[in-house]
């Protein structure tokens, strides 16, 4: 039996993305923090909330758990362009840039 692949279109920046981007950067940050250091800052639920607007916005990109998707420092090639635009596109929006 043959297995049907999901195919998922690439993302695209628009609102929601962006939105989703902004909540996921600093809970990436504050996420490796906690990784890092010994004495959490965040509180389990905090943990957990900031888990899921990572993960929120990593299945809106379409990126896959094994893959280093754009919220990581090393983004994979394919992932690079999209990062530059994000941050291009709240750099423009918020007027510093």
């Amino acid at each position: 039996m043959r297995r049907l692949q999901r195919h998922r279109k690439p993302a695209v920046v628009d609102d929601h993305l962006i939105a989703l981007f902004r909540k996921a950067l600093p809970a990436q940050e504050a996420l490796w923090w906690d990784v890092l250091h010994v004495k959490r800052r965040m509180t389990n639920e905090q943990h957990v909330a900031a888990s899921n607007a990572c993960h929120a916005f990593e299945w809106a990109c379409g990126v896959r758990p094994w893959e280093a998707g754009p919220l990581d420092d090393e983004p994979e090639d394919k992932w690079k362009p999209l990062r530059a635009a994000l941050l291009a596109e709240i750099r423009r929006r918020d007027g510093s840039g």
